[in-house]
């Protein structure tokens, strides 16, 4: 996986955490929770730090 790919995805995971963080619906709660296991799939260590970070918040 090249480095591109990889801020891209932590773009679009950073986003879904904002908007899951500003609405709190389920609906965004259930993609936020989709996306973190495709990135947990890809194996992706950068993004499983991120996760970890908001958890913790």
């Amino acid at each position: 996986m090249n480095w591109k790919t990889l801020a891209l995805q932590a773009a679009i995971f950073v986003i879904i955490r904002l908007l899951f963080y500003f609405f709190k619906k389920d609906v965004l709660g259930f993609l936020d929770w989709g996306i973190a296991v495709q990135f947990k799939v890809h194996g992706t260590s950068s993004v499983l730090v991120l996760d970890y970070l908001f958890k913790a918040y």
